[in-house]
């Protein structure tokens, strides 16, 4: 049996996603004969590619204040910057934005005796370890003469003075309200919105219940463990990394030209290192063939849309 090594870099991408490599034969064409095996060796390759994008479908949101005597007012829809986001980040994406609005409560920095003001934002998003989910925390909305009762003598509702934004639209005169963020977008079997990856089905609203509430906050945890089928928050829309490629033949499997896969095992913006820890030989086809392409997908078959090239990939090939 004749061994042979092939090794796919950023030269040989084609395409504009970074997602498929192809090597052209050097002899112009190779005769595959029956019985003929590939493998992975090894594959590096950036974990570049996004969790929030447009191309994607689940970078809009909006959220809905409690407003006047009995109504509500939804502001948005808001785009938010392709990128790959953490919980953190999509926390400080809502708040900020509840700043440029003026829908926030503060102290005056005289107040507390600190050198700047402190702010309160209706709702914060957080991890939750416990639960394996994350929490949307939402404050009941205070009427004007509850402020400094529920955030302390001194705290006003955003007015425009003392460096701040004025409350946009009307500030609600009812009480046991809050704010609810909306995830936005149009779900599918392969769609990964906005709120799937922090753990709430989507599109919806949330918290779920916002009227006829008691105390001073609300919380909703994530509920995509209790959906149907359930799945965690999944952070991305991509859990791991199918490998496949056009010489390929696998008649008892769909897709019939999987040649491995790989489990994402690094931070965002570093590389993902596979080395196969068994002889993962599989079927090729036979026939001539000019050349050799290798492509990623997700687990749902999405190609991924990475943004680095900069892949090392080396495959073994074994004609009998």
């Amino acid at each position: 049996m004749a061994t042979y090594n092939i090794t796919l870099n950023s030269s040989n991408v084609v395409g504009l996603n970074n997602n498929t490599y192809q090597y052209n034969f050097i002899t112009g064409a190779v005769n595959i004969p029956e019985g003929a095996t590939m493998s992975v060796s090894q594959i590096t390759i950036p974990y570049s590619w996004r969790n929030i994008s447009a191309s994607l479908g689940n970078n809009t949101w909006s959220y809905t204040m409690p407003s006047g005597s009995s109504g509500t007012t939804t502001y948005g829809t808001y785009t938010i910057p392709d990128g790959f986001y953490g919980v953190s980040d999509l926390n400080a994406i809502f708040q900020a934005q509840f700043k440029a609005n003026g829908h926030y409560w503060y102290l005056y920095a005289s107040a507390t005796g600190s050198a700047n003001n402190t702010y309160y934002y209706p709702v914060t998003l957080s991890s939750n370890a416990p639960l394996y989910t994350n929490t949307i925390t939402s404050y009941v909305i205070p009427t004007s003469a509850n402020i400094a009762g529920v955030f302390g003598t001194g705290a006003v509702k955003a007015d425009g003075n003392n460096g701040t934004t004025a409350w946009t639209g009307t500030y609600p005169t009812y009480s046991g309200a809050c704010c609810q963020i909306n995830f936005l977008g149009t779900s599918s079997p392969t769609t990964t919105l906005l709120g799937n990856i922090l753990g709430f089905t989507s599109p919806a609203s949330y918290p779920t219940t916002a009227t006829g509430l008691t105390g001073l906050t609300t919380s909703q945890h994530g509920n995509t463990l209790t959906s149907s089928p359930p799945y965690p928050a999944l952070g991305s829309q991509v859990n791991g990394v199918i490998v496949r490629c056009n010489l390929v033949e696998n008649h008892i499997a769909s897709p019939t030209d999987i040649l491995d896969s790989f489990p994402i095992t690094a931070t965002y913006g570093s590389n993902i290192n596979y080395l196969p820890i068994s002889n993962n030989q599989i079927k090729m086809k036979k026939g001539r063939f000019n050349n050799l392409v290798v492509s990623f997908v997700d687990q749902n078959y999405n190609p991924i849309l990475a943004l680095d090239p900069n892949v090392l990939i080396t495959l073994i090939i074994n004609l009998p």
